[in-house]
């Protein structure tokens, strides 16, 4: 189903960039998104739009895998906890993320409030629900076995 990680045929390389110059762009990108990750903007549980995005999901998606084939032993670990991450980003979620936030769960007052918070939270249709997951083992795998078999 999700078999963006698969190698596909192989373009013509553009003659303007070095090999070096891929890598460091790859790079950039890479750390952008990294950065968006450790700054907290993403929190476990929810799903967000594309468009949050710093630059396209195929094109970070890209990005991390040449960062990835291309970085040290210990820089390629943290890849396993933040490539699969990108699985939280889906087209058509709109400017409000879905699911449940467990910081706005867990806020405070009593029950009735977290009751009240939680019911108000939109829910992730199925369907979404069913292509995050995917998504999250497909990357979470491809991570795992490029970072263990080097």
């Amino acid at each position: 189903m999700f078999h963006f990680l698969k190698r596909s045929p192989k373009p013509a390389p553009d003659p303007s960039l070095s090999r070096d110059q891929v890598i460091a762009v790859a790079n950039a990108i890479a750390a952008q998104f990294a950065k968006m990750v450790a700054s907290g903007q993403v929190l476990p549980g929810l799903v967000y739009d594309v468009s949050m995005l710093p630059h396209s999901k195929s094109v970070i998606k890209n990005a991390c895998v040449v960062t990835i084939r291309y970085a040290s032993r210990e820089q390629r670990e943290g890849w396993k906890i933040v490539l699969p991450i990108l699985s939280q980003f889906q087209e058509g979620v709109g400017g409000s993320p879905l699911g449940l936030d467990p910081a706005a769960i867990l806020a405070g007052g009593g029950v009735d409030e977290m009751i009240r918070r939680v019911a108000n939270m939109k829910k992730l249709p199925p369907e979404i629900e069913t292509k995050v997951e995917a998504e999250f083992r497909e990357l979470l795998q491809w991570v795992c076995r490029e970072v263990d078999n080097r």
